[in-house]
């Protein structure tokens, strides 16, 4: 690069925030060969992002880990496979630095960690850390020792810490010693028991975003009324296998929900579904949940195959959905050898185009509450798709 060139003399300040794009392989191994300004300016960059994968190849975690700087990491991913065959890509980052030199880390992701190399990393991270993000996957049958959960326990009671993500059995979080009081604004968890989340939401009087992909629960409605969880703002609730009325019994206890989140992953009963479009959402929403600004789902369930899908939509094209909360739905209906399924979205999960999930399925059709203009609208907008090779495949059947 010519030295009158005006890239080069950009300010550091305007330099970095384009680095911030940037991984760090990237930052020392290109940019950094650019130019000695250039290169200076790559080893001195202190907001360096790191992910390795299992999949990453062993030669470019050496070589990395021989030429950066420590210090100079604030994001760190590393993901093993659940499969020991491959590479153990932790254990060997741990080997090629030393991470008692992140002096700056702020975001931490583990995934698959052997016990060992998890018990490394905290104790290094407990007196040192400065910490806002941390995020650990261990496999679903994996048990920890009680020095395992000891640490676990100092990780979370680190004063920086601000978001917490666990998928982890629920025997590790029912072990945890939560600190008191605690500094954590955001936890995402992958199950949990009712007693469990209400002591979670007891102890961490911070928590502003809670979410979580399975609930283990039985009598919800046998619970002695406890105090409401007024510091929760954002509830995520994926995989939904209780019914309408325990829903409704959960969210009492968040009266200052901001944003609801709810879907399921497999696909429910017809009376799920049923009660699900008959759910009185507005009452209960005005009533218990009166600062909701946004509303996203996605509940899938089985119908009958006569099924009127504007009827459906009916509950979703009033004042309360379009006009006041400006709530859009889109309800999929698809037809093959296994039944007939409902698809009940939100805006956010819809889209103005044919949604691509109709592709594998015989028949589908779908009616939405919200025009492609994005105009404000009571009626529906109607697409239809038929998946003509599998008709021909059925009548090449029926001929032989």
């Amino acid at each position: 690069m010519e030295s009158s060139s005006p890239f080069q003399t950009l300010p550091v300040e305007l330099i970095y925030r384009m680095l911030d794009l940037l991984d760090a392989k990237d930052i020392l191994f290109s940019f950094g060969h650019v130019c000695r300004r250039f290169y200076t300016i790559a080893h001195n960059y202190n907001r360096l992002s790191i992910k390795f994968t299992y999949d990453s190849p062993i030669a470019d975690i050496r070589q990395l880990c021989r030429v950066v700087k420590p210090e100079n990491i604030v994001v760190l991913s590393l993901k093993d496979s659940l499969y020991r065959s491959k590479n153990n890509v932790i254990q060997l980052f741990l080997r090629c630095t030393f991470i008692c030199q992140m002096t700056r880390l702020r975001s931490l992701s583990i995934g698959d960690v052997e016990e060992y190399d998890l018990q490394t990393i905290m104790h290094v991270l407990i007196t040192t850390s400065t910490l806002t993000s941390l995020s650990l996957k261990i496999n679903k049958i994996k048990i920890l020792t009680n020095d395992s959960i000891v640490l676990l326990s100092a990780m979370v009671a680190i004063p920086s810490l601000r978001k917490l993500t666990f998928v982890v059995d629920r025997k590790i979080i029912d072990q945890i010693l939560w600190p008191n009081p605690c500094t954590i604004q955001e936890l995402r968890i992958r199950t949990c028991t009712d007693e469990n989340l209400f002591n979670i939401l007891h102890q961490l009087p911070n928590l502003r975003i809670f979410g979580m992909n399975e609930f283990n629960i039985q009598s919800i409605n046998q619970i002695v009324q406890r105090t409401s969880y007024y510091q929760l703002t954002s509830f995520s609730f994926n995989y939904i296998s209780i019914s309408i009325d325990k829903i409704e019994f959960l969210l009492s206890f968040f009266p200052s929900l901001i944003y609801l989140k709810l879907t399921t992953k497999a696909t429910q009963s017809y009376d799920f579904g049923k009660r699900f479009s008959q759910w009185e959402q507005e009452h209960f929403i005005g009533k218990k949940l009166p600062l909701l600004q946004k509303f996203d789902f996605d509940i899938s369930f089985m119908c009958d195959n006569n099924l009127n899908l504007e009827s459906v939509l009916t509950p979703f094209c009033t004042s309360f959905w379009l006009e006041e909360k400006h709530w859009f739905v889109t309800a999929i209906y698809r037809h093959d050898n296994w039944g007939s399924i409902l698809t009940l979205q939100s805006s956010i999960f819809s889209t103005e185009i044919f949604p691509n999930k109709l592709s594998s399925s015989a028949i589908a059709y779908s009616a939405t509450t919200i025009r492609s203009d994005n105009a404000l609208k009571r009626s529906n907008d109607w697409n239809l798709r038929i998946n003509l090779s599998w008709i021909s495949m059925v009548n090449i059947k029926c001929l032989l």
